[in-house]
């Protein structure tokens, strides 16, 4: 196998250049020469790697012409078939060398192998030489047959013929080569597809039964066999490995003879021959000679007799120790330096046939000769040298790993071979160890990683019946590979039962690196388990006793990881200080290992986690400072690449200026994320998490900004990725985004839309997670749910999601846990109490809401959240009649509108606390102050909104100041404030609507009448509103709007004379009163209306007594 992995580097002593620019071989003081110069005089433009043909193989000039002739033309596939030994292999390469020197950009490459990682190998070298973008750790999880697919997309763009072998190929059916190339072409539909990539494809078989399937009408085929006489005799009698001696004639008589007798008995096969014809030139014996030693072998084991003749003769000169070695390994692409310095018996050993030259640096053993010296000799030196060469490497150091790269396709050929003899067990333990480690780490190859782990426990357990620390560490590399699968289980069996083999052998208290390291292995593994604090206990316990390894002080990129992690743990459980701490500390210790102003990943992702914590916890400003420093040194890493950590950052970046109302920022950068995603993920971004997310932000970004077609289109993008992400089954992202589209539409006041899209998603999530679950998102969605309730005045059923919402946070977060949504829903609630009358829960929610905000934010924070629920206090203690507190509130809420918005700013949020100091001075007659506050008001809104806008806020607000300009006494300012205030509420609800709001403003003026002694006019406006108002509440209903009505009338016809009249509509508005307020309450408004009962010229002593002892 000829792997570019295994090659030696172009400084490589072992490499020379001629003078005319071609790469020779050679071992020492230029003793061998691995290649003949003179064959390869090729322009090296396009991919290349076939090994020069050895030259100990003669006598298949005929065979080698008429595969030049069969492979003439591209198209062609041709297998070479024949026994091994018949000179297979010395074909190919012979056509391939020739092939090559006839092309300008010659593009031939070699693919030898006898396992399903030697070909994944071949196929990576093949695909490096083309530049496809491929680790040598993604080969792991990808099949042969992926593999190829990928050579032939890859090798069809080239516009240069080319040539691939396939040689050798397992024993196994399943990879003979012929299997192989048959997995190579189905990637071809008719033979058409391989004529016009220019494609040759020549591979060795040792049977024709191979050749069926797919390449039954494909393939060609040329007998590779035993050689004719003349020829077989010519292989035989020459005198020199080299060439075939023409004078033939010369040779004496007797050696013809016994020349004859050896070509019958071998049966004419070319390498056995070739393999006497070395044995006699090396040994200056005569064929005669050989023969009589000869005499006793049978026919049929004459090769084998042979075969053991040339290797114990081998030994006998004392290279017997190379042939161990290269017989135990793989047999194709041995690297000389297995071999130590010894160059003289390399050589010698070349030129016997028993080793092969395949490349620069590297050697091949015929699977025959390895066989026969397997059979016949020990592996301890192949064992020996494999120690040796892999004594370098250390999984925790990546700059060993060049070794276990070189060495592991020779190490699992050893493995395979070692005999079950108790003696090679233990040497077998350190390689089955080895193997685990450089597929796990070097390879990232799981799957074989977790094999030889797991016969290296097993026979670890069978050989020491006890545990010791050798074992642990296996123990720990099965644990990693299985967590690497995501296999968390399994890897915590195996980590504990590591840990506590190491503290029994070192004692529980010890503090060494091995057990701190499986402390530390188990902390990460509970953290990607999710179990946090269990990894917090297994992360701090680690992170004290590195402290004592290292020293105080110590700078250690490990320390500062394991004081990383402990952060995140940290931020997990909660505790935000210990995490700011660890993070701070970390970004500290990595910022000085690597130097200040050091541009690092480690200092990058740590800047990004401190954004995380920070954002977390509502510091936007300080979130982004660190997300902006993530963000400049990911791009300062990366250049202008897309990466997928970039474009992470840059989402993060926009979703903070988001959250901090900076929407055109928030956009620019979230599209700048989106860009880059789909260029890293490509066609597969059409079904991709990250790209869906990030359009589910942008959607919420461009609804911010009242792009509402935009944001639809966004949020419709993303829902039909998390649709084909979750296969059409139900799915939390997919609800979400119909959450988002309700949301939307909500924005949009279309509440109808809204609700069907919060129940629709509502529904998956009871799906998913139950009737009852205990979800944040249920708690989200139903406080949303309860928002469209409350605007369709249907208080109950809001007051009833609000109230599940809030258990499902109470569960959620615990009694100390503190969130926005959850304050959201304290609040909503509140104003669901306010207007079913329940002022004292009204209260007690909005102080509630307001804690959370300020525990969220900071007590000292100015948020417009905590600015609407003072506003919103302030309205309940004006219905408790607490007009300080009232006040109080009112102030500190418009103080803190505009702290957020400017002093100077006219913004639309200060108009409902200017209106409710209004109506407060107004209630502790300070008319003139609330005069200021209502046309402040006014003109706020008017600026707000323009000149000319009408609404509901703005006609009640100019009611309530016509109400104070009576007061007053501006009688004219007063109509026109009453009048405008009618028009407006006309113009919105039609001018013959009954309406609450319609008949307050009817009251005033029928006040205003009342007190510019207009009394017809007054007794009008006030049976009007009466009117409107049992058309609204119904004749039965008992209010206090209706309430105060009656009492106004009654006033009025008390002024009038019209005592009758009068008493009855004060005891009907008394009768009200009491029913709302309770019917022994001491009250200003029942008060009033007792006494205005005792005055009327035929009240009674029972009224006066009544309003005494009230």
């Amino acid at each position: 196998m000829i792997m570019n992995c295994l090659a030696p580097r172009l400084d490589d002593p072992t490499t020379k250049t001629t003078g005319n620019g071609v790469k020779i071989e050679t071992y020492a003081h230029d003793k061998v020469q691995i290649q003949d110069v003179s064959e390869v005089k090729i322009n090296f433009a396009g991919p290349f790697n076939v090994p020069s043909a050895p030259m100990k193989f003669l006598g298949r000039e005929i065979e080698l012409t008429t595969i030049k002739k069969q492979m003439e033309s591209p198209g062609t596939v041709l297998a070479l078939v024949g026994p091994s030994g018949s000179g297979k292999t010395y074909c190919a390469r012979k056509f391939a060398q020739t092939w090559t020197h006839q092309q300008n950009t010659p593009f031939a490459w070699w693919l030898s192998f006898e396992s399903e990682n030697e070909l994944k190998f071949e196929y990576f070298s093949l695909l490096s030489a083309l530049k496809v973008p491929l680790d040598i750790e993604d080969v792991a999880s990808l099949t042969t047959r992926d593999l190829a697919k990928l050579a032939v997309e890859n090798i069809s763009t080239s516009s240069q013929e080319w040539l691939l072998i396939f040689d050798n190929g397992s024993s196994a059916p399943t990879l003979s080569t012929s299997v192989c190339v048959e997995e190579f072409m189905s990637v071809f539909v008719t033979p058409e597809d391989l004529i016009k990539t220019g494609g040759r494809i020549l591979f060795t078989s040792k049977t024709r039964s191979d050749l069926g399937g797919k390449l039954k009408p494909w393939a060609q085929t040329l007998d590779i066999d035993i050689l004719p006489d003349p020829i077989a005799l010519s292989v035989l009698l020459t005198k020199s490995n080299f060439t075939v001696d023409s004078a033939l004639h010369e040779i004496d008589s007797d050696e013809k003879k016994s020349a004859e007798a050896i070509v019958k008995n071998v049966g004419n096969h070319p390498m056995t021959l070739a393999m006497i014809r070395s044995f006699v030139n090396d040994n200056a014996v005569t064929l005669k000679s050989y023969e009589k030693q000869a005499f006793l072998w049978n026919a049929l084991g004459f090769t084998l007799k042979a075969t053991n003749k040339a290797i114990a003769n081998a030994f006998d000169k004392g290279l017997g120790d190379i042939l161990e070695i290269a017989a135990f390994v793989s047999s194709e692409s041995i690297p000389v330096e297995l071999f130590g310095t010894d160059v003289a018996k390399l050589d010698h050993l070349c030129q016997l046939g028993l080793l092969n030259s395949t490349g620069p640096g590297l050697l091949s053993m015929h699977c025959i000769h390895a066989d026969a010296i397997c059979k016949a000799y020990s592996p301890g030196k192949a064992i020996a040298a494999l120690m040796r060469a892999l004594s370098s490497f250390d999984a925790d150091d990546m700059e060993t790993w060049d070794s276990g790269r070189t060495m592991i396709l020779h190490v699992e050929a050893l493995l395979s071979k070692i005999p079950s003899d108790k003696k090679y067990k233990f040497a077998a333990l350190n390689l089955a160890l080895a193997s685990g480690n450089i597929w796990r780490v070097v390879f990232q190859n799981y799957p074989d990683a977790k094999v030889r782990y797991a016969s290296y426990i097993e026979l670890n357990r069978e050989l020491y019946k006890s545990s010791n620390a050798e074992l642990a560490d296996a123990l720990y590399g099965q644990g990693k590979v299985h967590e690497l699968q995501e296999e968390y289980c399994e890897a915590q069996v195996k980590y504990e039962e590591a840990l506590q083999i190491k503290k029994a052998l070192y004692g529980e208290e010890n503090i060494s690196a091995d057990i701190t390291g499986l402390m530390y292995s188990l902390g990460i593994l509970y953290k990607r388990r999710g179990r946090y604090d269990e990894a917090l206990t297994y992360c701090v316990t680690a992170l004290k006793c590195k402290r004592e390894i290292y020293g105080e002080g110590a700078l250690n990129i490990d320390l500062a990881d394991t004081i990383y992690n402990a952060g995140f743990l940290y931020h997990k459980s909660g505790d935000f200080e210990m995490a700011i701490a660890m993070f701070e500390e970390a970004l500290g210790m990595y910022t000085q290992t690597y130097g200040a102003g050091a541009v690092n990943g480690d200092i990058a992702i740590t800047h990004y986690s401190l954004a995380t914590l920070y954002q977390h916890h509502g510091d936007y400003d300080t979130a982004l400072d660190y997300y902006r420093k993530a963000l400049k040194m990911k791009m300062e890493i990366y250049g202008n690449d897309s990466k997928l950590d970039v474009a992470k950052t840059l989402r993060s970046v926009g979703n903070c200026y988001h959250v901090l109302d900076e929407c055109v920022l928030a956009e620019d950068y979230l599209v700048k994320a989106l860009d880059m995603y789909r260029e890293c993920y490509g066609n597969v971004g059409d079904g991709n998490a990250d790209v869906a997310d990030t359009l589910s932000n942008l959607g919420s970004v461009m609804r911010s900004q009242e792009k509402y077609k935009s944001s639809e289109e966004k949020y419709l993008e993303a829902l039909s990725k998390y649709q084909v992400l979750s296969g059409g089954q139900k799915d939390k992202d997919v609800a979400m985004t119909i959450y988002n589209l309700g949301t939307l539409s909500y924005h949009q006041k279309d509440s109808a839309t809204a609700k069907l899209k919060y129940e629709e998603a509502l529904n998956i999530y009871v799906v998913i997670d139950g009737e009852n679950a205990m979800n944040a998102e249920i708690g989200t969605i139903l406080t949303s749910l309860g928002n469209v309730y409350y605007d369709e005045g249907d208080y109950e059923r809001a007051k009833d999601v609000y109230e599940k919402a809030l258990k499902i946070f109470r569960e959620v977060y615990g009694s100390e846990g503190a969130n926005d949504v959850w304050a959201n829903a304290f609040h909503s609630l509140g104003n669901v109490y306010k207007h079913i009358g329940d002022n004292e829960s009204a209260q007690i929610m909005y102080e509630e809401a307001l804690v959370m905000y300020r525990q969220i934010l900071g007590e000292d924070a100015i948020s417009i959240d905590i600015a609407r629920t003072l506003n919103n206090l302030a309205v309940v203690c004006i219905s408790l009649g607490n007009f300080s507190a009232a006040i109080a509130r009112c102030k500190e809420a418009l103080k803190m509108f505009r702290s957020v918005h400017g002093a100077d700013v006219m913004h639309e949020d200060y108009i409902r606390p200017l209106t409710n100091l209004g109506v407060l001075h107004e209630s502790t007659e300070d008319f003139y102050s609330a005069e200021d506050n209502y046309r402040e008001a006014e003109a706020i809104y008017r600026a707000s909104c323009g000149a000319s806008a009408a609404s509901i806020d703005l006609a009640k607000i100019l009611c309530n100041s016509g109400n104070v300009l009576r007061q007053r006494g501006n009688y004219e300012l007063s109509r026109q404030k009453l009048y405008e205030a009618m028009e407006m509420f006309d113009s919105i609800h039609g001018k013959d609507a009954d309406h609450p709001d319609m008949a307050k403003n009817i009251n005033s003026l029928g006040k205003l009448a009342t007190v510019t002694g207009q009394f017809a006019e007054a007794k009008a406006f006030y049976k009007q509103a009466l009117n409107m108002q049992i058309s609204i509440y119904g004749s039965d209903a008992m209010n206090l709007e209706m309430a105060e009505t009656m009492s106004n009338l009654g006033s009025l016809f008390k002024r009038t004379g019209e005592s009758d009249t009068a008493r009855e509509m004060y005891e009907g508005a008394l009768d009200m009163y009491r029913h709302v307020y309770g019917e022994n309450a001491k009250n200003s408004y029942i008060m009033k209306t007792l006494s205005e009962l005792y005055g009327l010229n035929n009240a009674t002593p029972g009224c006066c007594a009544a309003f005494v002892f009230l």
